[in-house]
């Protein structure tokens, strides 16, 4: 008898427990990455201190079953709202857990979810890349707010592993004459609270932000706990697979930030895929005019150090590019296409802004580009490729249900409505982009037309190659593109043909074993030639 009466009463307390009143002093939940995503994570939210127990077992909001808590670690305060941090740390690679927050006073949150990264380079990632969702202003009347409450509930109807945003969360100054500060924000975090799916899974969806210019008169981004208080960063995932950058394009011709974002690429060079999102396009297609500063401050290093990819916001426009190569000057809109080499734009930002239409004609490195529409894009990330998709929100993805999404880096689901540019592609919906060197020589690739003659121009001795090996050409090339790659398509060096000289030895004492590839690009054509380092 007295062994059923104890367990009665232990049911009876795991019943009162489970039932306990959800807390109204915690609000606006979200979660943000500020060290490595495979064992770490920061969830916020905005109200009281409150202890967080978690665990990879779900025990609902029973707290006293959880095998970890942790208290808060850091506090924000902006507009008249108290912003709480609490960093889990030491967790388990590409695991789901579940938590429950409890106030001193013994209130207790909803058990919500989340799931860490992996730590391996062979499983893919998927994320969604958007932004601009600030209010309308008497110019630009609008109704942004319904729009990017359908944008964040479709979120949760689409499975992914996090977000890159592209800056402009809020109205900012502007709006400020009509809404304050705290009421913008009070209002962008309560419809954020959609993108928290409604099953029994409650899942987080982390946020990797950008500051926009809505966000320049404070510093908005104490919101999030990123990992600096310079609002530019970077956060790598898989174990190297892909790394994003985060830059502040309010700094302009910001000589730290310039120096902090090259040493970056340096430090990184050996990550896969490297991307980059910011808030003000370099090259807009619409309503605004050129950044020559954050072209030459910026885009500079974007094909020395493969990055291939660029996120950008601001215009409110639809744009995708061809991968495109900063070229000397403002002929041909500051870029050429170069598909082996070149950076992808995606842009101009629309999660539910004030609608505006193109000022220019397609340049001739762009995919393509469209009136506003509210949209966002999809990126899956593998070792070999990434895929883009643009992900329509209308009313017919407004009535999808939500997926479950047990898997890191899920394909984006068939019945979702995508946006198919119109320029002949044969899958234009699906835009794919080989890793940084490759398109030329190692993949046919949808959405990219290579039409570059294959030539037979040099010879590499000997092969395979122990300290050093000789590029042989058969003739003097002034204007020759020669550069190393390693068998994941890393750049490793540039080479350089000197007058008169058709031999060009190459230092391999500080080359690991290994395959690698030496690409030549001519105005002619090009060749690739495979070696081996013994």
């Amino acid at each position: 008898m007295k062994k059923i009466l104890t367990s009665l009463l232990a049911f009876i307390v795991s019943i009162n427990l489970s039932l306990a009143q959800t807390s109204t002093d915690i609000k606006y939940l979200r979660a943000t990455y500020n060290d490595d995503p495979a064992t770490t994570i920061s969830i916020g939210w905005t109200g009281v201190d409150a202890t967080i127990y978690y665990g990879t077992t779900d025990f609902g909001t029973n707290h006293t079953q959880y095998s970890a808590n942790a208290p808060v670690t850091k506090t924000t305060n902006i507009y008249s709202l108290t912003n709480k941090f609490c960093d889990l740390k030491n967790l388990l690679p590409k695991t789901t857990y579940y938590f429950v927050l409890r106030e001193s006073n013994g209130k207790l949150s909803k058990r919500y979810s989340f799931k860490t990264m992996s730590d391996n380079q062979n499983d893919p990632i998927s994320f969604i890349s958007g932004g601009d969702t600030r209010d309308g202003i008497v110019i630009e009347n609008c109704n942004c707010r319904g729009e990017r409450q359908k944008a964040f509930r479709l979120l949760s109807k689409v499975c992914t592993d996090f977000i890159a945003f592209s800056g402009d969360f809020a109205g900012g100054p502007q709006q400020a004459l009509f809404k304050s500060f705290t009421q913008q924000w009070q209002e962008w975090f309560t419809d954020w609270q959609l993108s928290i799916d409604s099953t029994s899974a409650n899942r987080l969806l982390p946020i990797i932000p950008a500051i926009g210019n809505h966000e320049e008169s404070a510093n908005n981004l104490s919101f999030f706990n990123i990992p600096t208080t310079t609002n530019y960063f970077g956060i790598t995932f898989g174990g190297g697979l892909f790394r994003i950058i985060s830059l502040n394009s309010e700094l302009g011709n910001n000589s730290t930030q310039i120096t902090w974002f090259q040493n970056d690429l340096i430090n990184n060079n050996s990550v896969l895929w490297k991307a980059v999102q910011y808030h003000k396009p370099m090259v807009p297609q619409g309503h605004y005019s050129p950044e020559p500063l954050l072209i030459n401050n910026w885009a500079t290093y974007f094909e020395p150090y493969g990055v291939r990819l660029a996120m950008e916001g601001h215009t409110h426009i639809y744009k995708v590019t061809f991968p495109a190569q900063k070229s000397g000057g403002s002929a041909n809109n500051y870029f050429v296409r170069n598909d082996a080499r070149g950076t992808v734009f995606l842009g101009e930002g629309n999660m539910g802004a004030p609608y505006r239409t193109s000022l220019y004609a397609k340049f001739a490195y762009t995919r393509e580009i469209g009136k506003s529409f509210t949209s966002f894009f999809h990126v899956r990330i593998s070792k070999d490729t990434m895929k883009v998709q643009t992900i329509l929100v209308n009313a017919t993805n407004d009535t999808k249900t939500y997926q479950s999404c047990s898997a890191q880096g899920q394909q984006l689901r068939s019945d979702i409505d995508i946006y198919d540019a119109a320029d002949g592609a044969t899958n234009p919906g699906v835009f794919l982009i080989p890793r940084f060197g490759f398109s030329d020589f190692s993949y046919v690739v949808t959405g990219i037309k290579n039409n570059s003659k294959i030539l037979n121009i040099a010879s590499l001795f000997p092969n395979p190659a122990e300290e050093s090996i000789t590029l042989k050409l058969d003739r003097e090339f002034k204007d020759a593109q020669i550069d190393m790659y390693d068998a994941m398509g890393r750049y490793i060096q540039s080479l350089y043909q000197k007058e008169d000289d058709f031999n060009i030895s190459i230092d391999l004492s500080d080359v690991s074993s290994g395959v690698y590839y030496i690409y030549i690009k001519t105005d002619d054509g090009i060749q690739t030639i495979k070696f081996l380092k013994k």
